[in-house]
């Protein structure tokens, strides 16, 4: 999302991807695609996402955890990488 929308649309999805159900849902193998809000350009965001893959995901996952040392369900704010 950060790659393919706007701000506004951009925050409004990170808001809805960050709930608790939505992440339960998305566990469960729902596609991230029914989670798109009007006005997000999805044909383009749903591109991009298959392109890069679950790798990138992982590996920001991995970094969160192993660097950062947060636990599951955690929020971190980094500026200028710090």
């Amino acid at each position: 999302a950060f790659l393919t929308q706007n701000n506004s649309n951009l925050k409004s999805f990170l808001s809805k991807l960050s709930k608790e159900e939505t992440a339960k849902s998305l566990a469960a193998g729902t596609k991230i695609v029914k989670f798109l809000i009007p006005g997000m350009d999805g044909d383009t965001f749903e591109k991009k996402y298959n392109t890069l893959g679950l790798d990138l995901i992982k590996t920001q996952q991995t970094f969160c955890q192993e660097v950062l040392k947060l636990l599951p369900g955690q929020m971190a704010v980094i500026s200028n990488g710090r």
